[in-house]
């Protein structure tokens, strides 16, 4: 879970990130939804519901995977950009793991008003017995983790491209709920 700099994207995960922007486009995620995104001071905290849609690992150990890594996120986003969340997913073990975390995003309007970046600091549970030491500073199963990623926005649905350290790059889709 600990995270390296997203400024090493190598030439799939690139396409991946302008692929994903595209579908957004293309699936016409420009109907309204039921929530549209608190951009103002003034407006509510939204909850903000996310599932993993795709996971791509830097290395070549299906063997030592155990199953599909079924993500699961629900957060709480306040107006001023800080989030609360709360992420259940097997890892790549096949090992049931949680991390609640809280995290803030940053728009980058230099590159499109609807793109953030993110990044989310939390504790990670669930990398035990055989797996413990995959995961830094894991004690007794509990390990501190940080977690950048990118985030297309719009209307209330987005797609996020998460960087899990030098392991993996995840696709997850969210809507506020």
């Amino acid at each position: 879970m600990f995270m390296h700099s997203a400024s090493g994207l190598g030439r799939w995960q690139q396409a991946a990130l302008a692929a994903g922007i595209g579908a957004v486009y293309l699936l016409g995620w420009s109907a309204p939804a039921p929530a549209v995104e608190a951009e103002a001071e003034d407006q509510k905290p939204v909850v903000f519901l996310q599932v993993g849609a795709y996971a791509h690992y830097t290395k070549d150990d299906e063997d030592e995977r155990d199953g599909p890594p079924l993500v699961s996120a629900i957060e709480w986003l306040k107006p001023n950009r800080v989030y609360y969340g709360l992420s259940l997913f097997n890892n790549s073990f096949g090992q049931f793991s949680q991390f609640a975390y809280i995290g803030k995003e940053f728009p980058l309007p230099r590159f499109h008003e609807h793109l953030r970046a993110r990044v989310a600091a939390g504790i990670v549970h669930g990398y035990k017995d055989e797996h413990e030491d995959d995961l830094p500073l894991n004690y007794k199963g509990f390990a501190p983790g940080i977690v950048p990623s990118l985030v297309f926005k719009k209307n209330g649905r987005a797609l996020d491209v998460i960087f899990l350290s030098n392991a993996a790059i995840m696709l997850m889709v969210g809507i506020d709920l």
